[in-house]
């Protein structure tokens, strides 16, 4: 039961990540967003903003064992960078869809953006007091 809390977040993007890979395997994505999706840049946008968001979602999800920061930080953007390897590479294989590096590129730019701002959140959010803005030691020391 643990399990299925904790990971429900990366679960349910998941979901929807797939249901847009689906959509646009299919050609419904170009027929109903044709004019957003002429935009230029808008699908690398989408990657770096769905990728990360993913990766974000896979650090805070990631099972917290042992070191669970460096365990998340190192784990986390591995898989997800993988998963959006092969989620190109099956590109390949589609006739309504091609692969595309500038996608890989956005992807891990997105991880990189979402696993930098993990890693703020993990080392100086732990130690700072937000609603006082005074870091842990000054805290302690009264």
């Amino acid at each position: 039961m643990m399990i299925a809390r904790v990971h429900w977040p990366l679960l349910a993007l998941l979901s929807v990540i797939f249901v847009i890979i689906g959509c646009a395997n299919l050609g419904i994505l170009a027929s109903h967003f044709g004019p957003l999706l002429r935009i230029p840049g808008i699908d690398k946008v989408a990657h770096v903003f769905l990728y990360g968001l993913l990766a974000l979602v896979a650090c805070y999800t990631w099972p917290k064992q042992g070191n669970a920061f460096h365990r998340a930080f190192y784990w986390a953007p591995v898989w997800v960078l993988g998963f959006a390897l092969l989620e190109e590479f099956s590109q390949l294989f589609i006739d309504a869809r091609s692969a595309d590096l500038g996608d890989v590129v956005a992807d891990i730019v997105g991880v990189v953006i979402a696993t930098t701002l993990f890693s703020i959140r993990q080392n100086v959010g732990s130690r700072v007091d937000v609603f006082s803005f005074k870091t842990a030691r000054s805290v302690a020391r009264r």
